[in-house]
């Protein structure tokens, strides 16, 4: 007699959860073309039952590649990303391509880029550039941990773009985008 409570108990959990918007399964697409600085999950990815899309479809997996130079996400990577996020794996089926092409469209002439980590001067206006060497607060950010440090540009770059910092407490260089004169910031 337990065994038919435990076997109905775990009936109902496992229909509670898919009622939930439990992930289910991620059918990867080939090849994606991002307009914005980031690359989501939901960019890259149907994601099954539609109840866990608002959940998960906002999960940031990297940068967006400069225009012109396509970037690859493996099913690998997507995997490391979700378990890092707390997610447990178990039961979820991953179809579609092995590995995302993604790139990031060239700007018509005249019409402003369209950015999700806020605006940016359109192709019209100049660009500021920052100098080498010169201090910035450098951002990091892993899951839902972020810490910010001192740092300064390895080389000229422009606000907006991605660019070489020096951290000043450990000396290691990373590579992140440039969000302002001041401010740069790196996701691991």
């Amino acid at each position: 007699m337990p065994t038919r409570y435990l076997a109905v108990i775990l009936g109902l959990l496992a229909i509670a959860s898919q009622a939930a918007g439990e992930l289910q399964g991620l059918e990867l697409k080939a090849d994606v073309e991002i307009p914005g600085d980031r690359v989501l999950l939901g960019d890259v990815a149907v994601i099954t039952p539609p109840a866990a899309v608002d959940s998960l479809g906002g999960l940031d997996l990297l940068p967006a590649p400069a225009t012109g130079t396509p970037q690859y996400v493996s099913r690998g990577y997507i995997r490391l990303r979700l378990r890092r996020a707390g997610m447990t794996l178990d039961g979820v089926q991953f179809t579609g391509a092995v590995r995302v092409r993604v790139t990031r469209p060239r700007p018509v002439r005249g019409q402003t880029p369209i950015h999700r980590s806020g605006p940016r001067p359109s192709s019209t206006e100049p660009t500021a550039i920052v100098k080498r060497g010169t201090d910035v607060t450098v951002v990091v950010r892993k899951g839902s941990l972020t810490i910010a440090t001192l740092g300064e540009l390895v080389k000229d770059c422009a606000v907006g773009d991605v660019g070489k910092f020096r951290v000043t407490s450990t000396r290691s260089v990373v590579i992140g985008r440039l969000t302002g004169p001041r401010t740069a910031e790196v996701t691991l």
